[in-house]
């Protein structure tokens, strides 16, 4: 065991790299991206960080997992079109649905990494993981976390 503060002799097995952001994103589900785009589009510089060479978590190409949202498995009550996602993820969700009719996960991958792409404040890290965070505010007691892939 690496004693506190400190990682297991893995830590010399990875490149290491400094960057600054206003917001480190670590994953890239279909939680995760939207809230890295809205924080690139409030104004925030961000640095989203996935360990996989895909965006989607269990949605992606790898996993295939459909996103649902709150429109699934409602009863019939006459509202099934009325329970919609909103913000972010409904605008995804929206674009897959045109884009993409025949619901192909590696399609949907491509959308994610699109939407990511097209904002200018956010940079996209893919098959990247994250070994150090510290913040401006207390660099020193910063958490260190390993999760190997």
């Amino acid at each position: 065991d690496a004693e506190p503060g400190k990682f297991s002799s893995m830590d010399n097995r990875f490149a290491k790299h400094s960057l600054e952001c206003d917001i480190l994103v670590a994953g890239g589900g279909p939680a995760v991206v939207p809230a890295a785009i809205a924080a690139a589009r409030a104004g925030a510089q961000v640095i989203l960080c996935q360990d996989r060479p895909t965006l989607g978590g269990n949605a992606s190409s790898e996993v295939r997992m459909h996103v649902v949202g709150a429109n699934y498995g409602r009863p019939e009550t006459g509202w099934e079109t009325e329970s919609r996602e909103t913000g972010i993820i409904e605008e995804i969700r929206l674009e897959n649905a045109v884009r993409n009719a025949q619901r192909s996960a590696s399609m949907f991958d491509l959308i994610l990494l699109e939407k990511c792409k097209a904002e200018p404040n956010l940079r996209l890290m893919l098959n990247t993981t994250v070994l150090d965070a510290r913040t401006r505010e207390t660099p020193e007691t910063a958490p260190k976390e390993l999760r190997p892939s």
